[in-house]
């Protein structure tokens, strides 16, 4: 071509480029453009919305009989098929048959046997002359251009040397041929008075071989790209995109394979363009390597008229691909290794245009290709063509590009005996598949109707259209199904499917009429309504079906109350639209079934009447209590209804009562109390009429009634267990009522309780005792006012024995109640300022009481245990010795007794006040050494400064007492620093040593041995008198007697041994033998060095003697009986041998090892030497190990010695040369001083500097040392 540089690639000539291998990266795929937005995974359609699922119908496969029957009674093999405005068909006999693309019949065909079996066919229109023309492509390498379908011979071109593996016509009608070498023509046809054909060489063989050949078909959609004539060509490696213009061309783009995609070993590369209906004119190609993976490339214009190329996604389909080709615009078909045909789904392509949108690949179906026997090529292989049905070598690769071809939404395959055409299924064939499956072919329609169906087709014009066609397939489904099911003998279950599908499309659709109508009338008349009503429950409970028509639900509600489903029948009276019930029915159904959350739920949404359900409820609760009652349950279950709806009338909605309904979950239905806590939950009185709706409650609660029965309505809800609850609900509501702190309504609720407890209207006892505490809270709080008579009923009613009597058994809910009333009576008297002896002033008792009425309170106050109120009386009175004892006696308060102590003392008291304090802290001394005593003698030292001394004598007929102050005494003593420290005389410290004897003897060593200030003498007797060997042995030793002390520790040690030779295996007896030996060793070791070496060795050899006596006491029992020996005695004897070693070995370095060799000869000579023979050569090997010792330091220092001499000898008698012959001071020479020099000498030092003996004394040369020092040297 002219102008070869457009060929080139920046610098790179094409031959480069061609030859270029690289090893690119997954993430790099070459030089690309765009971003990589797809990834790595294969999606499967998603099933939303009721889960069926259907299988997956989208492409058929039908049979093309007229061209099979031609293949099969024709001469040779298919090879290669097209199809255009014809379908051409080629065979290895070197003919092209013809068939009509519509009626399949065969038109014609031309043949050419002497050229070969046909390699490749391909076919163009040139629309403006309507002329056809085939070109075909030989095993020979000829090329033969036919015009169809009058088979006239237009060219035959003859400029390949061998076999034609692809040939392509481009847009403007030009030829791309390409040979198994790998070259590739472009070739020009043109019509003068003859044919004449232009051939140019695009590609030589640089590259290798050529595997696929795509030029970009050219549509509406494209045409704009047309004038850029871009052709693709894949090798193994690399895909190249190649604009041919007519005298030039040009590589606009090159993919290459990433080195970890590897390509499978009959695979090949493989192209295929689809033309997306895009706003934007652009093309997609897909490309394969042969390998698992495929890239989508985007190629567009951009606004410079150049060509943009963006890798969109790259996806991996598990096996190797073969061959790859477009069905649809987003319908990819794949040829895989496993002889498959996949169908993918490439979602979201329409939205390729967008930045950020991925591609997501879908795989539609899977079908196999195996009996098909589709037609594959072996040309690319070295073997001839002749073998190319036979070949099975593993280098032979596959080529089924000619096996495929694509034409209008179709995908023509060619087999070896048969020819197929495969299609998108219509979406009316896809559902027709799936019938009489109803269930799946519904589920195929509900996917169309909610546009989750990514391919499909026949569907047109905008989703409210498409929505209408498909609703009305719908409804053509469920009378279909609804007539099979009810022309079949049936079970109830086939009939629940049935109309559950035909309940949720029904809504789907928002077209009833079809399920209130035929379906209805249906099931009516082959008696299965009730079905309709049991699965109507669901989609009214959840709130998807609110509108029903008043006979059907009429209906309903009759079958639901002759069933006994009352929970369904309350649910529909909520869910449901209040046009839709008859009122008075409902009312009486709910009335009868204890629907009393649905029946407030139709007064307070649909009427907004918030007092006749209100009523309702009372009459029902009143009434129980006169005739035959409901159960227990009923009445409870309607209370707490009751009080919710009363908290939501008074807008108290603080109050909850999750438990209450929790429990009647566990008694009634779950879903009915779910459903009326729902209900309760959901009633809300608007802002505006929440005062009205208030009064007007309230006045309801508190109408008066008879004399007997005051209030019947306000005693109904307090005579009950949930008192406490309606308490809340009234004080909370009223309070919320009004911003003033005496509310007017709680007033009035307190004068109608107070009229009620004191009239001859009773209480159970337990509900009085939670309204008195109530109305004491108020009063605390400052909402209320209690009358005289009220007061005096509060105090009498909650402190009377009966309710609290002494002797009952102590359980945290009694010790709960009386703390809880206990808070509500100091809360009282703290708020009116009273005292137990002011009580009567306050208007509480009466006008007469004296101070002996106030001691009455307070005995009735201890009585019933309420110590805290007493506590507060006592204090009034400052009666000190009893507020403690209150403070005492309250197990809950009584740990806090010290601080409650230091805050009495912590005011300003009166000296007499501080020192009642002080002594009723001490008569209670016992009880606060019993509750801490670490704490009770810190009190006594910082707050009171007591004399310890005192306390101890006053602790005195309480030894255990006494010795808990003295150990937390002496442990306060130790912990303080040494200017605050306590001092503990020794007499304290002599009563606590004997006093620890009593109460915790393992400790009296540790005390001996860290304190020093106790009398020895006293503390030898208490210790010798409790029997403690050990504390006694070192108090011995602190006395200077450490024969008597070593005396104790050896009996120790025998009755150690004695204990261990009764159970010798016991690892904690053996450990308890060794513990005493080492005690022993530990006393001699610390009083050797104060010892004389006779009684030294004597002490040693005392622990000696204790093993050495067991040993020869067990030698002794085994004497004579040393074939029958006991392993016990045995054991016993290896452990007393094994301690030997261990107390000589501790005696080196405190005994002469010449003492230790004497005594083993003399008074153990008579024993085996074996039990010594481990001793001795360990001390003779120590002996001769210090001996080499001393024998190489000896030798290492006189040697050192040696050379120091030598050193120093050869330096006083080295001869020294001097450098001057005149004295470096006084500068005469010494020739001219030989007087003077012979008697002052002359000085000469190291360095060969001479001066007169008189001219300097220094010890150093004055002329190598400084001119300070030499000038400092002499003025000396």
């Amino acid at each position: 071509f002219q102008g070869m540089e457009e060929w080139n690639l920046g610098d790179s000539s094409l031959d480069q480029v061609l030859q270029e291998t690289e090893d690119i990266e997954d993430d790099e795929l070459l030089n690309l453009d765009g971003e990589i937005l797809g990834g790595e995974s294969i999606g499967s359609p998603k099933e939303e919305w009721k889960g069926t699922s259907y299988p997956q119908h989208y492409v058929s496969f039908d049979l093309l009989p007229s061209i099979t029957t031609q293949i099969n009674e024709g001469k040779g093999y298919p090879t290669s098929i097209t199809a255009n405005q014809f379908i051409a068909v080629g065979n290895t006999h070197g003919t092209i048959h013809l068939y009509s693309p519509t009626s399949l019949h065969p038109i014609t065909s031309y043949s050419k046997p002497e050229l070969g079996a046909v390699n490749c066919v391909d076919m163009w229109t040139n629309t403006t002359i309507k002329s056809t023309w085939i070109a075909v492509g030989y095993d020979g390498g000829t090329i033969m251009l036919w015009e169809a379908p009058s088979g006239k011979e237009i060219k035959k071109l003859t400029h390949h040397n061998c076999s034609i593996v692809s040939l392509k016509f481009l847009n403007d009608g030009r030829v791309i041929t390409c040979d198994r070498k790998g070259m590739m023509y472009v070739c020009t046809v043109s019509r003068m008075l003859i044919y004449m054909v232009e051939t140019q060489l695009v590609v030589n063989a640089t590259a290798g071989k050529i595997y696929s050949v795509a030029p970009l078909p050219i549509t509406e959609m494209t045409v704009s790209l047309a004038h850029h004539h871009l052709v693709g060509f894949a090798t193994l490696q690399k895909t190249f995109l190649m604009s041919i213009y007519s005298s030039r061309a040009k590589i606009q783009h090159v993919v290459s394979k990433p080195k970890s995609w590897v390509t499978g070993a009959s695979a090949m590369s493989s192209l295929g363009w689809s033309i997306p209906n895009f706003k934007s004119p652009s093309a997609v190609l897909a490309v394969s390597f042969g390998s698992e993976r495929f890239i989508i490339l985007r190629v567009s214009e951009t606004a410079d008229m150049l060509l943009k190329f963006e890798a969109l996604a790259t996806f991996q389909i598990g096996s190797c691909i073969h061959c790859l080709h477009w069905i649809s615009d987003r319908v990819l078909v794949t040829l895989n290794s496993r002889e498959e045909l996949q169908i993918f789904d490439t979602l979201g392509k329409a939205h390729i245009g967008q930045k950020g949108v991925p591609l997501e690949l879908t795989l539609l179906e899977t079908v196999s290709s195996h009996n098909m026997e589709l037609v594959y090529h072996t040309k690319f292989s070295a073997s001839s063509a002749s073998q190319r049905f036979s070949l099975n070598s593993e280098s032979v690769r596959y080529s089924y590009a000619e096996s495929f071809c694509s034409r209008r939404r179709g995908l023509y395959l060619l087999g070896l005996n048969k020819a197929y055409k495969s299609r998108l299924l219509d979406w009316e064939e896809r559902i027709s598949l799936l019938t009489p499956h109803w269930e799946q072919a519904l589920a195929l329609c509900r996917d169309l109707y909610l546009d989750k169906v990514g391919v499909y087709v026949g569907l047109i014009g905008s989703l409210p259209a498409r929505q209408r066609v498909v609703g009305d397939k719908i409804l053509q489904l469920l009378q279909q199904y609804l007539g099979d099911v009810l022309g079949k003998s049936t079970s109830d279950q086939e009939y629940t499917t049935m109309i559950q599908s035909a309940i949720e499309y029904s809504l789907l659709l928002g077209r009833m009429e079809l399920l209130w109508g035929d379906i209805t009338d249906s099931l009516r008349k082959a008696g299965k309504s009730h079905l309709l009503w049991d699965q109507l429950d669901p989609f009214i409970a959840n709130n998807l079906l609110t509108s029903i028509p008043p006979e059907i639900v009429q209906a309903m509600f009759s079958t639901w109350r002759q069933q006994g489903n009352f929970a369904q029948l309350g649910r529909a009276v909520i869910r449901l639209d209040f046009t839709s019930l008859d009122l008075d029915t409902v009312v009486r159904l709910c009335t009868q079934t204890n629907q009393f959350g649905p029946l407030l739920h139709l007064y307070t949404h649909s009427l907004r009447d918030f007092s006749t359900g209100f009523l309702l409820l009372f009459d029902y609760l009143l009434a129980s209590d006169k005739a035959t009652s409901p159960s227990e349950m009923d009445i409870h279950h309607a209370l707490v209804v009751l009080l919710k709806y009363l908290s939501v009338c008074l807008g108290c909605m603080h109050v909850f009562l999750e438990s209450e309904f929790d429990a009647l979950s566990t008694q009634f239905s779950a879903i009915q109390i779910g459903m009326e806590k729902e209900v309760m939950d959901s009633i809300v009185v608007p802002p505006s009429e929440l005062p009205a709706v208030r009064a007007q409650s309230l006045s309801l609660l508190l109408q008066p009634g008879s004399a007997e029965h005051p209030y019947p309505r306000l005693k109904r809800i307090v005579d009950s267990n949930l008192c406490q609850e309606a308490l809340s609900i009234l004080f909370e509501g009223c309070i919320s009522a009004t911003d003033t702190p005496n509310c007017p309504f709680l007033q009035h609720i307190v004068d109608c309780l107070e009229e009620m407890l004191l009239s001859k209207s009773s209480l159970p006892d337990d509900q009085t005792q939670v309204i008195l505490m109530a109305m004491g809270r108020w009063e605390s709080m400052g909402h209320i006012l209690m009358r005289p008579s009220l007061w005096k009923f509060l105090w009498q009613e909650l402190t009377s024995p009966t309710r609290f009597p002494p002797q009952a058994i102590k359980t945290p809910a009694r010790e709960e109640r009386i703390t809880h009333i206990q808070d509500v009576l100091l809360k009282l008297c703290q708020y009116r300022g009273i005292s137990s002896a002011t009580l009567a002033d306050s208007g509480g008792l009466s006008s007469s009481v004296h101070r002996s009425e106030g001691d009455t309170i307070l005995e009735r106050v201890e009585n019933v245990e309420f110590f805290r109120v007493a506590e507060y009386f006592y204090l009034e009175r400052k009666n000190y010795f009893q507020t403690i004892r209150c403070r005492l006696l309250d197990r809950e308060y009584q740990g806090s007794i010290f601080d409650f102590i230091r805050f009495l003392i912590s005011g300003n008291l009166a000296s007499q006040d501080r020192a009642a304090v002080e002594k009723a802290t001490l008569a209670h001394l016992p009880a606060l050494l019993q509750t801490n005593s670490d704490k009770t003698v810190d009190l006594l030292l910082k707050s009171f400064n007591s004399d310890p001394a005192l306390v101890v004598e006053q602790l005195k007929s309480m030894p255990l007492l006494q010795f808990k102050y003295l150990h937390s005494l002496i442990t306060t003593s130790q912990s303080q620093t040494n200017g605050s420290k306590v001092d503990v005389s020794a007499h304290l410290q002599s009563i606590y040593i004997q006093r620890l004897c009593e109460f915790d003897p393992r400790n009296v060593v540790r005390y001996l041995e860290s304190q020093s200030g106790y009398p020895l003498d006293e503390a030898l007797a208490v210790c010798r008198r409790a029997g403690i060997p050990k504390a006694e042995g070192y108090l011995l030793e602190r006395i200077g007697d450490v024969p008597a002390s070593l005396t104790i520790f050896l009996k120790l040690v025998g009755d150690a041994m004695q204990d261990f030779e009764q159970s010798p295996h016991d690892l904690k007896l053996q450990k308890r033998v060794m513990d005493e030996i080492h005690s022993c060793i530990s006393l001699c070791q610390r009083n050797s060095s104060r010892l004389e070496d006779s009684e030294n060795e004597m002490l040693w050899f005392r622990v000696v003697d204790v093993v050495i006596v067991r040993l020869r006491k067990l030698r002794d029992q085994d004497e004579g009986k040393m074939q029958s020996q006991e392993p016990r005695t045995a054991s016993l004897q290896q452990h007393y041998t094994e301690l030997i070693p261990v107390i000589l070995n501790s005696m080196l370095g405190y005994v002469g090892m010449s003492a230790i060799l004497r005594r083993i000869v003399t008074d153990y000579g008579s024993e085996e030497l074996s039990d010594f023979k481990s001793i001795i050569s360990g001390m003779l090997e120590n002996c001769a190990y210090e001996s080499a010792i001393l024998e190489i330091a000896g030798h290492i220092t006189r040697q050192d010695v040696f050379n120091a001499t030598q050193d120093l000898h050869r330096r006083k008698t080295k001869a020294i040369r001097p450098k001057m012959r005149a004295c470096g001071i006084c500068g005469l020479e010494y020739s001219e001083s030989t007087r003077r020099s012979d008697q002052e000498g002359i000085v000469m030092f190291h360095c060969g500097h001479t001066v007169h003996g008189t001219c300097s004394q220094a010890k150093k040369c004055p002329l190598c040392c400084s001119r300070s020092e030499t000038k400092h040297t002499l003025k000396t």
